[in-house]
């Protein structure tokens, strides 16, 4: 689809659910497309993601889980998307995470970590302004949520959560390009790093307050 590479230029230049599993391991957040993620991966995770003077985070830890899980998905359909004509790597997530730490004041080099959310959201950014009924974002959900298995203490992924987290993403990044500064409106799609697909279980299974 040659449309994406031309919308590729443009961004750069300016409901199912699973069940929590009861046989993994206390400290296995998810297994997904057969990767484990242990609580503790995603604890150093969420605190790579922090900036500032005050610490600050880009995503918390429910949004990075989502970040995380989206990655490989989206990444591949932009290349899919584009006919190969846009790949997302490291050296690009690593261009537009320096210059979005740089907006915040902050002088430190992007740390893997980040240049891995980067490379997510830019690709989101990227589906999202062709994905004109949201099929395409609703079908690689639905195909990250059948390749993934939650811990206990990891809320279910919902398809339906991502799609409404992706609206209000959307709404917040076109209110950033209407109201902020030039610098900040190039850089506005950076609120897909907000898109959160865990929810809370309707089967009432307890999880702990800072589960994702």
């Amino acid at each position: 689809m040659k449309r994406l590479a031309v919308a590729a230029m443009a961004v750069i230049a300016l409901a199912g659910c699973t069940v929590p599993s009861q046989s993994l391991a206390p400290g296995v957040a998810l297994v997904h497309d057969g990767v484990v993620v242990t609580n503790a991966d995603v604890d150093a995770m969420v605190s790579a993601l922090r900036f500032g003077d005050n610490a600050q985070q880009l995503a918390n830890r429910s949004q990075l889980l989502t970040l995380e899980v989206m990655h490989d998905a989206v990444v591949a359909k932009v290349a899919e998307l584009s006919d190969g004509q846009m790949i997302i790597n490291t050296a690009l997530g690593t261009v537009y995470a320096d210059k979005w730490l740089a907006l915040q004041g902050d002088t430190e080099p992007a740390t893997p970590e980040l240049v891995r959310v980067f490379e997510t959201i830019i690709a989101i950014s990227l589906i999202n302004g062709v994905d004109v009924d949201g099929s395409i974002l609703r079908d690689l959900g639905e195909q990250v949520r059948a390749q993934l298995t939650p811990g206990v203490r990891t809320r279910e992924f919902s398809t339906q959560a991502l799609m409404d987290s992706l609206a209000t993403a959307t709404n917040d990044a076109y209110r950033i390009t209407q109201t902020g500064t030039d610098a900040e409106a190039e850089l506005a799609w950076v609120t897909y790093a907000h898109v959160d697909a865990f929810v809370a279980p309707e089967s009432g299974i307890r999880t702990t307050p800072d589960a994702a």
